[in-house]
């Protein structure tokens, strides 16, 4: 009877064998031997990107601000030099540093990104048959940059400079300075601003002066827009933009799961970001986790074999995540009341459970921005 069992597992030994050309181990296991060569992979770990961009107007370019809601309707200058143009918010996957696999792949083809996650296995990372080839050539076309001309703008048609003039010392002044009051260049330069409206909208419908082909009209459209913006900016002043990237780790505590939230930054109209303000604007980030994944994860943990550390077929099948699905919200509220917030749905891999392939020769693929197993053959 003891002859029958032997034969009996060294049959199951060979069998599993034949199948499996690879092992895997979790780094933190202990093999009984040495391993000879291999990779290493890990499961993803979802951090957030949140993308604030925050718009600063300066006034000092602006001498016509006063004038701008008269002549032109617009807000002028105010105590709001900071705003909040826009805020998004991205998940990306890093490799987990607690959950790493040593892998022996064997003659099995395994593909792994340039973050040190699983891509695909048994099959190249575009989901094709795998061959020996392991370079794919790029489609994606060259960039173009473009060059724009750029030309020298004289305050004065009647001033004239020769060779060797410095900029703002002109050879050659033939009249005298402005000496129009403020109001007057403001409604000057609104009365501009309002012909240039009217030879565009010309332009747009095919009323324009003149019979000029597209790529023409296009030119002679954005040159009219270019001096536009330059005049706005003299009632309203000069916009920049800057982006800020706040990164959120959510954390994957038993406690915090459910509900956690995440103060980004502090922000007011005159001094932009702040370390901390009473009056200012506090921005957090709320995650919330909708347990989508209860009942897949109690059956995974309780009616599964091969979940279970060190034995025998945990070795032999590879381990992937299926993440658990979260809302982030963003808000920004005061010590009165809450100014904005909006709400996104993500898929945070460290929220959800830890699979396994089935094993023996599998192909398998994973998305690249998820770590969702996307397809499965055996």
């Amino acid at each position: 009877m003891k002859k029958v069992t032997l034969y009996t597992l060294l049959s199951v030994l060979l069998l599993l064998g034949s199948c499996s050309r690879y092992s895997v181990y979790s780094v933190q296991s202990r093999p009984n031997t040495k391993l000879s060569g291999g990779l290493l992979y890990a499961l993803p770990y979802t951090q957030l990107q949140v993308a604030v961009t925050f718009e600063k107007t300066d006034y000092s370019k602006a001498p016509f601000s006063a004038y701008a809601e008269d002549l032109l309707g617009l807000p002028g200058e105010s105590d709001s030099v900071y705003a909040i143009h826009s805020i998004e918010v991205q998940a990306q996957n890093i490799a987990d540093p607690r959950r790493y696999y040593f892998v022996r792949p064997g003659g099995t083809k395994v593909n792994i990104d340039s973050r040190g996650l699983l891509r695909s296995v048994g099959l190249n990372p575009d989901g094709s048959k795998a061959t020996n080839n392991a370079i794919t050539p790029s489609s994606e076309p060259a960039q173009q940059t473009m060059a724009m001309a750029s030309y020298n703008l004289y305050d004065r048609v009647d001033t004239f400079y020769t060779r060797g003039d410095k900029p703002g010392s002109p050879t050659l002044v033939s009249s005298k300075k402005d000496s129009r009051s403020a109001r007057q260049r403001a409604t000057a330069a609104a009365e501009e601003i309002q012909d240039i409206a009217d030879k565009q909208q010309a332009l747009l419908f095919g009323e324009y002066e003149a019979n000029y082909d597209g790529d023409a009209l296009r030119y002679i459209y954005n040159q009219l827009e270019q001096r536009r913006q330059q005049l706005l900016s003299q009632f309203t002043g000069v916009r920049t933009k800057e982006t800020v990237i706040f990164t959120v780790n959510p954390k994957d505590e038993k406690t915090l799961i459910d509900n956690q939230t995440i103060e980004l930054f502090r922000f007011t109209p005159q001094d932009g970001l702040v370390d901390s303000t009473v009056d200012a604007l506090v921005v957090s980030c709320n995650i919330r986790c909708e347990n989508t994944l209860r009942n897949a994860t109690r059956f995974i943990k309780h009616r599964t074999k091969t979940v279970k550390r060190g034995n025998l077929l945990d070795r032999q099948t590879f381990k992937y995540i299926i993440p658990e699905t979260a809302h982030v919200t963003l808000y920004g509220e005061d010590s009165e009341k809450r100014a904005f917030e909006f709400t996104k749905e993500v898929k945070i891999a460290q929220f959800g459970t830890i699979a396994n392939l089935p094993a023996g020769r599998v192909k398998a693929l994973f998305d690249p921005a998820t770590g969702i197993l996307i397809s499965l053959d055996k």
